[in-house]
């Protein structure tokens, strides 16, 4: 399920979509479904390092 955040928004002269939002996250997943919708998923990566913790 979707929430909308805002009806409308355009690109910028070098078509950069900016959603003005705090972020949760310096990565995310994209995922794209049939119709062409955008999914911005949060992720943290966890090094190798500390996966064992």
């Amino acid at each position: 399920m979707f929430w909308i955040l805002k009806n409308l928004i355009s690109t910028d002269s070098q078509e950069r979509i900016s959603l003005n939002l705090e972020p949760k996250s310096t990565e995310y997943r994209v995922l794209v479904n049939e119709a062409g919708q955008i999914l911005l998923d949060p992720i943290t990566n966890i090094p190798d390092r500390e996966q064992w913790l």
